[in-house]
């Protein structure tokens, strides 16, 4: 093909416009890049501040709930309150539960023909599928894969066998005192909860 000076010419220029153009959009997309890059740090700060606001409010509105309400209300000897405007005021005192030693829990629990709330599970680390589907006693003993036992309790299952055993809520006399529970075992957090309808 044959070409001339012009045509070499208007070819280099079309070739320097397109790069122009290309460097152009790759700029214009470090510049939006950046400003989402700011974006983002100022959303991230936006959020790490409302989450610690959120922190404390739930702070102080677990202090009026769990102490300041129940103990004014205690002070003069009510359980609930109708309030002018038609809400209830009330409390009852409540326990949240964390288990600090398993075994001691197990033994406890057993001791008194309770233990059925106590749940076990089974790690094993990552085998075939097909070995999964073989009994407990063939993994040790055929596949020589040692498998430990886990104990759990969940927290509200806890909670509800330890507000019944220790006679909270007035629904069961007590068994045992909050404060006879053995704390290496058991840490149990007595509070009142109160609610407004």
């Amino acid at each position: 093909m044959y070409t001339t000076e012009g045509d070499t010419m208007s070819l280099d220029h079309l070739q320097q416009a397109a790069q122009q153009e290309e460097s152009a959009q790759q700029t214009d997309s470090l510049l939006t890049i950046t400003a989402l890059a700011e974006e983002w740090k100022q959303r991230k700060a936006e959020y790490t501040q409302l989450e610690q606001l959120a922190k404390e409010a739930k702070k102080l509105f677990n202090k009026v709930s769990q102490e300041d309400i129940p103990n004014a209300m205690m002070e003069v000897g009510l359980s609930e309150l109708r309030l002018a405007d038609g809400q209830k005021i009330s409390f009852k005192e409540d326990v949240s539960c964390s288990i600090k030693d398993y075994n001691k829990l197990d033994e406890f629990l057993t001791e008194r023909g309770e233990d059925g709330m106590m749940k076990i599970t089974l790690e094993v680390g990552k085998v075939p599928k097909n070995i999964l589907r073989m009994i407990l006693k063939d993994l040790a003993e055929t596949y020589d894969i040692s498998a430990m036992p886990k104990q759990f309790v969940h927290p509200a299952t806890m909670a509800a066998y330890i507000r019944r055993l220790c006679g909270i809520n007035g629904k069961t006399v007590a068994e045992v005192a909050v404060a006879d529970i053995d704390e290496t075992m058991l840490s149990v957090y007595r509070y009142y909860k109160t609610t407004i309808k």
